[in-house]
């Protein structure tokens, strides 16, 4: 919390911050120790709930049940404090006024305008943040339930509020309407949302000039909209917006990925290599980043090297999904190597071991390298998960000189 406090705060309601606790401090050392007004162990356990609580903050946010409980110790304390205050002594023979006078009309009227504008500011810092928030969980719940415009109407909603927490609620918008359309093809209503993602999210980067991460999403929201036509000036736009991002932080490996697919939107794949290959210099250990210039090199052509970088990939510990190691599997058998297809159909059985079909590729695979024991037990596997399977693996088995 103190580090929160410093970076979002400033300076100034840092040490205000830090007073709170070393003030809460001198008035229950003063009141235990000093002048002894309040019992010792009272003063004691105050101290201590102060010290844990200061502890807790140096490790952990406030959530609102310690916070609420550091205010009822603060408001505690200050009734002890003013439960000690000395009465001032009446000379003997007077009486003392026990009622108050009346305001006067300019503190009437200042209390007034006070009252006014903390209604005003409880309103604008309180409950329309909250409003904005309840309309984002909405959302969210709404994209559970994959209803596209009712989520669309949620975060615009919430967006339209235009209260602190709107940088957030842009960029969660926005990476919901990528997740959305990715791999679908777009319909005018996608477009459409795409567009106003990108609107929302340019505010995020016109408010914070230094931040690449406003940068990195409008480069990507560009290349969902570019991706179909080399010369579509969405993907000048995306370039544009990643270049910005690189230019502020030149050691995201991320933002090379963004230069380089709206590269490969524009078809342009010498540049295309070169931001991928910026990329793996950056991080060699990054897998993903191996990925996606193996990818590359295998999509213009160069097959062998982007074999090799994907090999590499592999090495440096990249998790391919299914649909990774049936396109390699597939780029294999134009080369014959059945040796890496077992390895890779081996790999495809620990992502999803109820596949039949996994098991009866790797028995040919198997077969293909000599391994027939093990092209048996494959096969066998194959048939006992689907019964389809059967007459084709007693076939191939006996095709191998065993009995099935």
């Amino acid at each position: 919390m103190f580090v929160e406090i410093l970076v979002t705060m400033g300076l100034l309601t840092f040490l205000a911050y830090i007073a709170t606790f070393v003030f809460a401090y001198r008035l229950l050392w003063k009141l235990t120790f000093k002048e002894q007004k309040i019992d010792k162990i009272v003063g004691i356990g105050l101290i201590s709930l102060i010290t844990a609580y200061i502890i807790h903050n140096c490790f952990i946010f406030d959530t609102s049940a310690n916070f609420i409980v550091f205010f009822s110790v603060l408001g505690f304390i200050t009734f002890l404090t003013a439960k000690t205050v000395s009465v001032v002594a009446v000379p003997a023979g007077e009486t003392q006024k026990m009622g108050g006078s009346r305001l006067g009309i300019g503190f009437q009227t200042l209390l007034l305008v006070l009252l006014i504008g903390a209604g005003i500011l409880i309103y604008k810092i309180n409950i329309l943040p909250a409003k904005a928030n309840y309309a984002t969980t909405r959302a969210i719940i709404k994209t559970w339930a994959k209803d596209f415009d009712g989520a669309l109407a949620k975060y615009k909603e919430a967006l339209a509020y235009d209260v602190p927490g709107k940088y957030d609620y842009r960029h969660r918008y926005a990476q919901w309407i990528l997740e959305y359309t990715n791999g679908k093809t777009l319909g005018e209503k996608e477009i459409g949302a795409i567009k106003f993602a990108i609107s929302e999210v340019q505010k995020n980067a016109d408010e914070t000039k230094q931040d690449y991460l406003p940068y990195l999403y409008l480069s990507r929201l560009n290349i969902v909209l570019g991706k179909n036509d080399p010369k579509s000036p969405y993907n000048d736009e995306a370039l544009k917006n990643s270049m910005k991002a690189l230019e502020i932080s030149p050691a995201f490996v991320r933002t090379y990925y963004e230069i380089a697919q709206a590269y490969l939107n524009k078809k342009d794949y010498d540049n295309a290599v070169k931001y991928f290959e910026e990329a793996v210099k950056l991080n060699p250990d990054v897998g993903l980043s191996h990925w996606y210039l193996g990818a590359t090199y295998l999509e213009i052509g160069e097959t062998q090297k982007g074999l090799a970088v994907l090999d590499e990939a592999m090495k440096v510990g990249y998790s391919f999904s299914e649909s990774d190691y049936l396109r390699l599997i597939t780029i294999y058998l134009k080369f014959n190597n059945f040796a890496k297809i077992s390895e890779l159909y081996e790999a495809l059985i620990k992502i999803n071991p109820d596949k039949p079909q996994y098991h009866a590729s790797l028995a040919v695979a198997y077969a293909k390298i000599g391994k027939i024991d093990e092209a048996v037990n494959e096969a066998r596997a194959a048939a006992q998960l689907d019964k389809t399977f059967e007459n084709e693996a007693k076939m191939f088995i006996e095709s191998l000189g065993r009995k099935y």
